[in-house]
C-alpha cells in the first residue's frame, strides 16, 4: 500500500543515513520501526485499579456520625 506521511526533514535525513549504514532501504527501516512500536503497544499491560472498597460496612464506628473535618483531624493527629 502506498501512503504519504509528513515527517520532519532532520528525522528523514537521519533515517536515510541509518538505512544506508544498515544496508537497507528507508521503507524497510520505517516498516521495522512501525512493527516495533505496534508490538510494544500490544505487549503493554492495561492498568486496572484494584478494588479498594470497604465491603459495604461503611466507616469505622467512631467515624460514622463524623464529618470530613473530624476524619481529617484523626488522620493527621494519628501521626503525632
Amino acid at each position: 500500500m502506498r501512503t504519504t506521511v509528513n515527517l520532519p526533514d532532520p528525522l528523514v535525513l537521519e533515517a536515510k543515513q541509518a538505512a544506508r549504514e544498515d544496508n537497507t532501504t528507508l521503507t524497510a527501516l520505517i516498516e521495522a520501526g512501525q512493527r516495533t512500536v505496534l508490538e510494544g503497544r500490544r505487549r503493554r499491560k492495561r492498568f486496572v485499579l484494584r478494588d479498594a472498597s470497604v465491603d459495604g460496612r461503611g466507616p469505622r464506628p467512631e467515624f460514622r456520625r463524623s464529618g470530613w473535618e473530624q476524619v481529617r483531624d484523626a488522620i493527621y493527629h494519628a501521626a503525632d
